[in-house]
């Protein structure tokens, strides 16, 4: 089970849905954002087929594999926590999972799943079932997105439109969906066991996590008021996720890569201009040649991989620099941050940049 041609032992995701879900979890920040919970483990289990549609990839399978997926990974491998980014509508009775899910809640296993994502109130399993946290999608002003399913199930939300992160073939790409936003939950509980094993040598139980999740956060929009580097970063992510949403737009308008480039950076240096304190930063000179290097560091990715690598390099630099914004390098920093980009092209290139 789980191959597009013959049958063979290697697991591999040959959709991409499954390696979208485990980057949110534990990315390391390679070319994408870093991930909920970096350095959790995560143990991939592959249960669906995969089959075509036109020219797109889709997992298809039956629902024993899934169960007995479960119950392995329960019994032989003790997780704590099962993020199912997966959901099939069902009414009446003979509920699929109940059983393999409440043998997994007994067991102190707490479970996220994807809440489904056809828009309307209806009951998407596993993440219907009782014990379970059923996850939908927002949209980047906090509401419901459109296509999230809702009801008295869905037990939380979470980011779920256009998330970059690691996909098939060792790419990246934007997806969006409640099975983006489930694994942000399961992240946050793979964070609560890692800081409470580290400060108490204690495991926390399944009921011990809901109630850090359901009852200790404080509203979203109120963090996002905070001067915090974190709230910054996050505010500063939006408006990328906005550009590069705004950039798809054109690229599927225009054929002019150059004008594109240039319309994106223009938008990104609008944002930079209104942050920053210019006494302890560098200078907008320095800024805008930082921003020239970005540029050629992305089409020379850009002529490799065939792929707008803007966001890659954007997310490389402002990791490596622990900033969200050109405008807040550290004055101090800026000859380390020139270097590091003009190795990095002359890596690319085997030239030096050219200004």
């Amino acid at each position: 089970m789980g191959d597009a041609l013959d049958a063979d032992p290697d697991p591999s995701d040959e959709v991409g849905h499954g390696s979208h879900v485990a980057g949110i979890i534990a990315g390391r920040g390679h070319n994408m954002p870093v991930g909920v919970a970096p350095l959790c483990r995560i143990l991939p289990v592959r249960v669906l087929g995969t089959l075509r549609q036109g020219d797109q990839r889709v997992g298809a399978g039956f629902l024993d594999n899934i169960n007995h997926a479960l119950k392995t990974v329960v019994d032989e491998y003790q997780v704590d926590v099962i993020n199912a980014s997966f959901g099939l509508k069902r009414e009446g009775s003979g509920l699929p999972h109940r059983e393999v899910v409440e043998y997994a809640l007994a067991r102190g296993v707490t479970i996220i799943a994807a809440s489904g994502n056809d828009g309307q109130e209806a009951l998407y399993y596993p993440g219907a079932l009782p014990g379970v946290i059923a996850v939908g999608a927002a949209a980047a002003d906090g509401e419901k997105a459109p296509f999230s399913t809702f009801g008295p199930q869905v037990t939380l939300m979470a980011p779920g439109i256009e998330i970059y992160s690691a996909y098939r073939d060792n790419g990246y790409a934007y997806a969006s969906g409640t099975s983006q936003a489930a694994p942000f939950v399961s992240g946050a509980a793979a964070l609560l066991h890692s800081y409470a094993l580290e400060r108490t040598g204690r495991r926390l139980s399944d009921g011990q996590i809901k109630h850090c999740l359901l009852y200790t956060s404080p509203a979203f929009d109120d963090l996002l008021q905070a001067d915090t580097p974190a709230a910054q970063a996050y505010r500063m992510a939006r408006a990328l996720m906005e550009m590069a949403r705004q950039q798809l737009i054109l690229e599927a308008r225009l054929g002019d890569h150059a004008a594109q480039l240039a319309a994106h950076d223009d938008r990104l240096e609008q944002i930079e201009a209104t942050l920053g304190d210019r006494g302890r930063f560098i200078t907008p000179e320095q800024a805008s040649s930082i921003s020239q290097a970005v540029k050629a560091i992305a089409m020379a990715l850009g002529k490799k991989s065939g792929r707008n690598e803007y966001g890659a390099v954007y997310g490389e630099f402002y990791r490596k620099f622990g900033i969200p914004s050109y405008r807040e390098l550290p004055a101090r920093r800026f000859d380390e941050a020139a270097r590091f980009l003009a190795d990095w092209y002359q890596m690319l290139t085997g030239e030096g940049l050219p200004f």
